[in-house]
């Protein structure tokens, strides 16, 4: 089994894997379909038996050339085990549609569902829009603003629900550095419009350098915050990343 686990292992790019955020791959993106497939498997047998598994698919449709009309979604998930003991399980897909109404303004509708066990989350669930505006664009240095509501349906692995409203507002901000490496860094602050000591905040910093037209590297901070976590779990995740990733 371990045998052909490395021969498909080997015909999948040896371990590319991208994860490339929804706003650095719309400045990306072309005309029509843009997609993206990445997968990730790491097998270790003897001393060590684990397994990793991370597909990746990313879609994004440009429906002008003026990008005023585009369509995203992204799909993801990690499952690892080490000696039948599970120590990854959980999954992401993002659905968002956006429109300008000028070249200032847009709005978003967008619908998403993430599980991760090792967070106790079972199912959550995120359905909402938001209006946004672009703040300054130019040459050097752009930013955006976005504010708008979301649904939130959440269950734990303790069987607990809860249904909120809450607050969505995010601001991103695109730097340019060279002609092969850009900044991406966007903001999320998430709070419940009934209890504001209710919050989540998000912080993704991605530095992406262009190897060629298709395959980049990417070098990423990721940093989120909860307020009302249960007793057992730490109130914020922290992780550095690194990344090599195929665009078509």
């Amino acid at each position: 089994m371990i045998k052909y686990i490395l021969i498909f292992y080997i015909l999948l790019f040896n371990s590319i894997f991208a994860v490339v955020h929804i706003d650095s791959f719309n400045k990306q993106s072309d005309l029509g379909l843009n997609q993206q497939l990445s997968f990730n498997l790491d097998v270790l047998d003897g001393n060590n038996d684990y397994l990793s598994f991370k597909p990746d698919y990313r879609l994004n449709y440009v429906f002008s050339s003026d990008q005023y009309t585009q369509l995203f979604l992204i799909t993801t998930m990690h499952y690892a085990k080490k000696k039948d003991i599970t120590i990854q399980d959980k999954s992401f897909y993002h659905l968002r549609f956006i429109r300008y109404v000028s070249d200032t303004f847009r709005y978003d509708l967008f619908l998403q569902e993430q599980s991760n066990i090792f967070k106790m989350l079972k199912h959550r669930f995120l359905l909402g829009g938001s209006i946004g505006r672009n703040g300054i664009n130019s040459t050097i240095f752009s930013h955006s603003i976005n504010m708008g509501l979301m649904y939130e349906l959440e269950e734990l692995s303790t069987l607990e629900t809860s249904q909120l409203i809450r607050l969505t507002h995010f601001q991103q901000f695109y730097i340019p550095i060279t002609n092969s490496l850009n900044l991406y860094t966007i903001f999320y602050y998430q709070p419940d419009i009934v209890s504001f000591n209710d919050y989540r905040i998000l912080l993704e910093n991605r530095f992406v350098f262009k190897l060629t037209n298709h395959l980049k590297y990417s070098l990423i901070f990721d940093f989120d915050y909860d307020s009302v976590v249960e007793d057992s779990l730490s109130s914020y995740d922290m992780a550095i990343k690194q990344f090599i990733s195929f665009q078509f």
